[in-house]
């Protein structure tokens, strides 16, 4: 994980990690709005998702400046689990784990939809659930709900 350890030469220390996350993060710290989508595995997000999320706190620390912390409350996030108790171990942990991670964001969450995978005539894993009536209307009303509450961001600071 980047963790600030102290200066070398009066200069601050980057992230020893040299790969392409602070970008990708950089981008979710600047998005206005943020859609999120997770799978689950038995039960809990995959691996390199967690890995993601922690690398963000080592990060936070050493590159965001308070007008980018200013500028994430004013942005919107929304999220989309894919969930199935089937093989999960005991309970469906994602949702949990992603709720709490977007509050820890301080993004304003406009909606958060778990999709459990059961009663639909798809298979996710091999079929298409995308093309299922029910998912399509669930995915159109995360995006006219996201849009809404964007807009309402927007004119609440034009006030």
């Amino acid at each position: 994980m980047c963790e600030k350890r102290g200066s070398a030469r009066g200069q601050e220390l980057a992230c020893p990690i040299s790969d392409d996350v602070r970008l990708i993060w950089e981008k979710v710290w600047g998005a206005d709005i943020l859609l999120l989508f997770i799978p689950t595995y038995r039960g809990f997000p995959p691996a390199s998702w967690i890995a993601f999320l922690q690398r963000n706190l080592g990060l936070r620390r050493i590159y965001l400046e308070e007008k980018v912390l200013e500028k994430m409350k004013r942005s919107i996030v929304s999220a989309v689990v894919l969930a199935s108790p089937e093989g999960a171990t005991g309970r469906e942990w994602t949702p949990a784990i992603v709720a709490a991670n977007v509050k820890w964001m301080k993004q304003k969450a406009a909606t958060f939809e778990v999709i459990n995978t059961y009663g639909f005539e798809t298979d996710c894993v091999s079929g298409r659930l995308i093309d299922e009536a029910e998912i399509q209307r669930r995915l159109t009303f995360l995006a006219q709900r996201t849009l809404s509450a964007a807009r309402e961001m927007v004119e609440s600071l034009a006030e």
